[in-house]
């Protein structure tokens, strides 16, 4: 008996060790699927994709574009064309809110519109004078039921052509490059399983 004993155990540990790539080799492939699997749900989630445009009016502190430093308030602001998630927004009404100081780096609520929230990062003047004033704005685009997305776009301040009216504006937004961190995490689950799946074929040494 105890040498029944004695073979059965050498015959397991012979196993184990011939076997033992392979089953490092699994192990490393359901670590992979797993750190897929965590993310996945986060990864998934739908981006905001597309581009729109707004018109509006608003008023500027120095009353002219050619010397404004801010908007301090704005007027009616209509949705134009819109793609992708913004397919269907053309003519609906938008809020803009709060001064907007064209060299600001605070983060609020800049722009909403049935659902959706521009919340502004920054924005810097790109050119000024002859009667207009264009301004380059960072932020995200929040929407429940959508990963928050990020944004940028051109705002355009322009004279009126009568004096004593208000100021038109021109704003459009599309998706700038996605937070690429969840991306990053499914890759190196997918490649960790990846090799480890090239281990396992046949005929490989190391």
């Amino acid at each position: 008996m105890p040498l029944a004993l004695a073979l059965l155990k050498s015959a397991v540990m012979r196993y184990f060790v011939r076997h033992f790539e392979t089953m490092r080799g699994i192990l490393q492939i359901v670590f992979g699927l797993a750190v897929t699997a965590v993310f996945a749900p986060q990864a998934g989630a739908v981006p905001i994709t597309g581009s729109i445009g707004f018109n509006g009016s608003a008023n500027v502190d120095t009353g002219d574009a050619n010397s404004a430093t801010k908007v301090v308030s704005w007027g009616t602001t209509t949705v134009g064309s819109g793609s992708g998630a913004f397919n269907s927004e053309g003519g609906k009404q938008a809020m803009l809110t709060g001064p907007l100081n064209f060299y600001g780096t605070s983060s609020y609520p800049l722009l909403q519109f049935d659902g959706f929230t521009f919340s502004l990062w920054g924005s810097e003047v790109y050119a000024q004078g002859n009667g207009f004033v264009k301004l380059f704005l960072e932020g995200n685009m929040l929407c429940n039921g959508f990963n928050s997305t990020p944004y940028a776009g051109w705002l355009q301040i322009t004279d009126p052509s009568a004096p004593g009216k208000a100021l038109t504006t021109s704003l459009t937004l599309s998706q700038t490059i996605p937070d690429g961190a969840e991306t990053v995490l499914l890759l190196g689950g997918a490649l960790a399983s990846l090799a480890a799946i090239r281990r396992l074929r046949p005929g490989r040494v190391c």
